[in-house]
């Protein structure tokens, strides 16, 4: 797995030192933000919920937030925020949690005032514990 980005190469040493074994993956309990003060904005949290419908967005950093032009915290990933590619992406994370293995790629979205932007994402999965459900941690990278 190639990372480009110095953030998301820090977001995921961080991570890797939070499993609990090599077999394992950390929960969100194990991760503490005043680890990382420089990467949250660039950082989002997927609750993944019993079935992939249910998949909602728990954080979305500032950075994140300014290049898409509104937050989406709180909101259920299948309320069609990428128009006809949201059952693709709902499919993708889902998969990629099942997986149980990160996922670095290159992405572009369309933002506020119709700018393309490029980044860099990293996808890492996170155990469910008891306080919080199976999430994805994604670190973006934005190349503009």
């Amino acid at each position: 797995m190639e990372i480009r980005s110095s953030k998301l190469a820090e977001l995921y040493d961080y991570w890797h030192g939070k499993r609990p074994s090599p077999d394992r993956l950390p929960s969100r309990g194990c991760l503490d933000p005043l680890d990382i003060p420089t990467l949250l904005p660039n950082l989002m949290l997927i609750e993944m919920g019993a079935q992939p419908e249910e998949m909602r967005f728990r954080l979305i950093g500032t950075r994140i937030v300014e290049r898409v032009g509104r937050d989406l915290t709180g909101h259920r990933l299948s309320e069609g925020f990428w128009g006809s590619l949201t059952a693709h992406y709902i499919a993708r994370y889902w998969a990629i949690f099942r997986a149980g293995e990160p996922v670095v790629s290159m992405r572009d979205l369309l933002g506020s005032g119709g700018k393309r932007h490029i980044y860099e994402q990293i996808l890492l999965p996170l155990d469910p514990d008891d306080q919080y459900r199976g999430m994805l941690l994604a670190g973006l990278d934005f190349l503009d």
